[in-house]
């Protein structure tokens, strides 16, 4: 059917003189029209995610044993400043550097814990996390903290504020695994500090890219598509190093990944986690 409207059209228009090479253009014309649009509809079918640059980008997990109970859900959600419900305050204080945030509610059987973070990029400003144990109210607390020059201060339960030494390459526990997102997975830092408000020490680790290993079903917006993961290694740099962390992010082709920091250096997210005997699996995918 549409190679006989293309001929009519071409036998329409080209009478006369100069038919014959009026007629050889046309052709060709028509041929890369064609071409064209079936590049666009190919394109337009593959399930690729778009790029949050003013808004916002929502993952959801489903929390799970590794034995496959599941027991709870995580919502990571990525703000830039863009966005018209970016906010930069911590607690009534305002802090005018942030160019994203990030909010992580992490609700199982057993804990209860929310996480607010504003960045610079991949540098934290501040924090603040809120720890509630359903098993036992004890064990439940808050943290406030900031960074300011070489320090990193903190509060815990409004307690009487503390400082640590922390210049460069820190970050907080819930915030690892987007902060590594943060650089590209071919040179991941090895150096990764970690404050621990409860011990009141730094814990250091550091990641290894291990390459593409296990294939993923991941919920786009616009669709599912299977897509073989890099796997990283998160493990201590001290001994007792242990059973290494592990998470996989997507393959650095940009159409299988999201634009969500300010920086923009590297777009791959965190499809899997493994922390010991706890699995977060990626359900899906919400941009606006």
């Amino acid at each position: 059917m549409t190679n006989d409207i293309i001929n009519n059209i071409i036998d329409i228009n080209c009478k006369g003189n100069g038919g014959f090479h009026m007629k050889k253009k046309l052709i060709l014309l028509v041929a890369l029209i064609l071409i064209c649009s079936a590049s666009l509809v190919a394109c337009n079918s593959t399930p690729v995610p778009a790029a949050a640059w003013a808004g916002s980008e929502v993952l959801n997990y489903e929390v799970a044993t590794t034995s496959g109970e599941i027991i709870g859900s995580m919502v990571c959600e990525t703000k830039r400043k863009q966005s018209a419900t970016f906010s930069n305050l911590i607690d009534d204080v305002n802090y005018e550097n942030a160019d994203n945030s990030f909010k992580m509610h992490l609700d199982t059987n057993k804990v209860e814990i929310t996480t607010n973070i504003l960045t610079k990029g991949y540098n934290t400003l501040a924090i603040k996390k809120v720890y509630v144990d359903k098993e036992d109210s004890e064990n439940n607390y808050t943290v406030v903290a900031y960074h300011s020059g070489k320090y990193f201060y903190y509060t815990l339960n409004g307690e009487e504020q503390n400082r640590v030494k922390m210049s460069s390459g820190y970050t907080d526990s819930e915030f690892l695994y987007n902060y590594l997102r943060c650089y590209q997975l071919s040179s991941l830092p090895t150096d990764i500090k970690i404050l621990d408000p409860l011990t009141k020490t730094i814990i250091e680790v550091g990641a290894t890219n291990t390459g593409l290993t296990k294939v993923f079903e991941i919920a786009y917006p616009n669709g599912n598509i299977s897509i073989q993961c890099n796997e990283v290694e998160i493990a201590l740099n001290s001994s007792p190093v242990g059973k290494p962390i592990k998470v996989y992010y997507t393959p650095d082709q940009d159409e299988y990944n999201l634009s969500s920091f300010s920086m923009d250096v590297s777009k791959n997210f965190p499809v899997m986690i493994i922390e010991n005997e706890i699995t977060y699996r990626l359900t899906s995918v919400t941009i606006a």
